[in-house]
């Protein structure tokens, strides 16, 4: 039991370091994680999401975006034509936006959004966005998959942040076996 929270308690350390890791960086560019989508609409997580990467957009300008999120089996659009529809609708400039609208995982999004970065040769100095609980994991997999990026943590609803936070460190724990 104790190896158990020690174990949790480094997790988390190393989660909510992550957390703030990006904070105050500049990138070229910027991912945003998918999310589910509610019909044409994104789900008020992926609005989180959204809203943070448009704060980073509007701070910065010459940044660009890539969406990343495909289609799930009960959704109608892919969940980049819906963030990038939210993103254009808030102001953001559709030639800003690229989607990558084929990814079903953290991984894929990873891949998929390199391949994409690469044909615009942007190589280095990227970030991704995504919930501040999902943070660290995406970057060990961005890591992994040859994409040096940092994250930036969008807002979780403080109702949700326990579940999410314990299944984080589950989640963690499958990829530490199964890489």
């Amino acid at each position: 039991v104790i190896a158990l929270v020690a174990y949790c308690i480094t997790l988390s350390v190393f989660m909510a370091k992550a957390i703030k890791d990006g904070e105050d960086k500049k990138a070229d560019a910027v991912i945003v994680l998918g999310c589910q989508i509610k019909g044409d609409r994104p789900s008020k997580m992926l609005r989180y999401r959204l809203d943070r990467a448009y704060e980073y957009l509007k701070e910065n300008e010459d940044c660009i975006c890539i969406v990343s999120g495909g289609q799930g089996w009960d959704e109608d659009y892919t969940e980049a034509e819906v963030m990038k529809k939210y993103l254009v609708e808030k102001g953001i400039d559709e030639s800003r936006i690229t989607e990558e609208g084929n990814s079903t995982s953290t991984k894929e999004n990873m891949i998929y959004s390199k391949a994409i970065l690469e044909e615009m040769g942007i190589t280095g100095n990227i970030c991704f966005v995504s919930d501040g609980y999902h943070i660290y994991r995406a970057g060990l997999i961005a890591k992994k998959e040859g994409l040096d990026a940092f994250g930036l943590a969008a807002e979780t609803e403080l109702r949700f942040l326990p579940t999410y936070w314990v299944r984080e460190w589950l989640t963690l724990t499958y990829y530490f076996i199964t890489g």
